[in-house]
């Protein structure tokens, strides 16, 4: 993999490429446990989002089927 060096850090200021020097063969055990870190992070993140994302869609069927039941009220 190949990074450019204008590849842009974050408001942390880590760029792309210290994660890669981070996790490369050369960096010996601590390459997979901060690889295995950044992966159980990530996947943290992700459950996190679809939980939000369930709990917003549930709330808007239960609107809509409120929406609904007071149309056939009228």
């Amino acid at each position: 993999m190949s990074l450019t060096s204008s590849s842009a850090s974050g408001i942390d200021c880590i760029t792309p490429q210290h994660l890669k020097d981070l996790v490369s063969v050369s960096a010996g055990d601590a390459d997979r446990a901060l690889l295995n870190d950044i992966t159980r992070l990530c996947n943290f993140m992700l459950s996190a989002i679809s939980n939000i994302i369930l709990a917003i869609s549930t709330f808007y069927e239960n609107t809509e089927v409120e929406s609904e039941d007071s149309k056939h009220l009228r």
